[in-house]
């Protein structure tokens, strides 16, 4: 009830004051986060954050405002907060709408909807906050006894937790609470034999409680055991092969070269290769989805930042490109049935049309299937990152490890690998889609616009009959 409560007194204040506005939503976000490190067997860091702010976001005629402030400690509801609070960042957003409004060129469309009452939160089995800090220490502490081979000389273990709380209210009426929970492990390797060195990594990061460590151990040792045969790569020698992509890999180059070329705000932007291709062919028979509604992924999410329901997107759809991904804003600019429901902001910033788990849904082979094509050629492990030009599609991405594929069989390791193309080339060559429901997952931070939110892939093995090998 105290909920309920706050949410009418604290839309009673806004209201008066942006009664003239076409549009504006408010966002009270409260949240602790823990994180511990620990690095060649010594505590590196141990650290306790609690933060609580307010926003609002306004719409008036043709210019947008926003104005933002953290509540004082202790404080986790608006409601909770000096009434002069509210009234004061909703005058400022009001403000500075209007001097956006005087210097805008924009005429800006939004899309508005029937109103949203729900209160929705994370399945979790394990608490976190259940967990005492002792056996969040000495979980890691396990993890670095694990590991005693002499030339691993960097060893890297961390873990945190963060627990959000959202309170979303706007003027259709909608009013949203929101419970989240997100735990990361990881762990970080350096090896070194001679003149040789090379490093590997790998973590568990889900939209789950503190069950998301369950068997982290086995990827420490197969982090160690791999970092330690990447020692004996020898360096590639590029030109344009068959190439068969893990899930990770396959993952990275999904997200970077065609997810964020998706985003309505780069079609609007004139920066996306994609304009203008909805409902064309634009690779062979895959179906490319984004989907925040899988439960426990890192990219997970039940309403986004303006309020909208999530639901599955399918970007490709048997080869055809169907969708972009919205906001409210660009949903409407757009038209043509394009949805909302991809606004999101880290922390209480402004909404900017983002991913969530964007992956290739599984098809029909096995690996070795997709091996028995390839007489020359490279299976690409991982990522390591790389560079990606989303106006004209063209991507370099890097491989964690590289093996030659010789006769059909997977051979020799090397290194210094990277994946060089474009997203189209790559498309319609891809020729193979495994049928594993994924081969790796992919959590990770995707930062735009100066904020990072979680991300995720569900991606199965890909082959490719032909893109450019170089070496790095």
């Amino acid at each position: 009830m105290k909920f309920k409560f706050i949410i009418m007194e604290t839309r009673k204040i806004i209201e008066k004051i942006l009664s003239n506005v076409r549009y504006w939503e408010s966002k009270t976000i409260s949240g602790e986060a823990n994180g511990i490190s620990l690095w060649n067997g010594k505590i590196h860091n141990i650290s306790n954050s609690a933060t609580s702010s307010f926003s609002i976001r306004v719409l008036s005629e043709n210019g947008w405002g926003f104005a933002s402030s953290s509540l004082p400690y202790g404080i986790k509801s608006i409601g909770d907060a000096n009434t002069d609070t509210i009234k004061n960042i909703a005058k400022i957003a009001l403000k500075n709408a209007k001097i956006s409004h005087r210097f805008s060129k924009r005429d800006i469309k939004i899309q508005t909807g029937i109103a949203v009452k729900d209160s929705v939160q994370t399945n979790v089995k394990i608490l976190p906050s259940d967990i005492p800090l002792d056996k969040k220490i000495n979980l890691l502490f396990d993890y670095d006894k694990r590991i005693n081979d002499n030339r691993i000389k960097s060893k890297f273990f961390s873990y945190s937790d963060v627990g959000a709380e959202k309170k979303f209210m706007n003027s259709e009426g909608s009013e949203i609470k929101q419970k989240e929970v997100k735990v990361i492990v990881g762990t970080e390797m350096m090896a070194e034999e001679g003149d040789k060195r090379e490093t590997n990594f790998s973590k568990h990061a889900k939209t789950a409680g503190f069950e998301t460590t369950d068997n982290f151990e086995e990827e420490v040792d197969k982090v160690a055991k791999d970092v330690i045969k990447m020692l004996k790569g020898k360096n590639v020698h590029g030109g344009n092969f068959p190439v068969v992509a893990d899930g990770d890999l396959t993952g990275v180059i999904i997200h970077e070269a065609l997810g964020h070329a998706a985003e309505g705000d780069a079609i609007i932007q004139g920066e996306s290769c994609l304009e203008n291709l909805i409902k064309k062919k634009i690779s062979t028979s895959i179906n490319v989805v984004d989907d925040p509604t899988i439960e426990g992924m890192f990219g997970s999410f039940f309403y986004d930042d303006e309020g909208i329901k999530t639901g599955k997107k399918y970007l490709i759809k048997n080869g055809i490109m169907e969708n972009f991904l919205n906001s409210r804003e660009t949903a409407a600019t757009l038209g043509n049935g394009n949805e909302p429901g991809n606004a999101r902001a880290q922390g209480n910033s402004i909404p900017l049309v983002r991913m969530s788990n964007t992956f290739i849904e599984p098809q029909d082979y096995e690996l070795d299937e997709m091996l028995l094509e390839i007489k020359d050629g490279f299976y690409l492990k991982g990522s390591m990152g790389g560079e990606v030009d989303i106006t004209k599609g063209t991507f370099q991405f890097y491989a964690k490890e590289c093996y030659k594929i010789k006769n059909r069989e997977i051979g020799e390791v090397l290194k210094g690998v990277s994946l060089i193309g474009n997203i189209f080339d790559v498309l319609k060559n891809i020729n193979a889609v495994g049928k594993k429901k994924y081969d790796a997952l992919s959590p990770g931070m995707c930062g735009k616009g100066g904020q990072d939110v979680p991300v995720d892939g569900l991606n199965p093995p890909v082959r490719i009959k032909n893109v450019m090998i170089g070496s790095t």
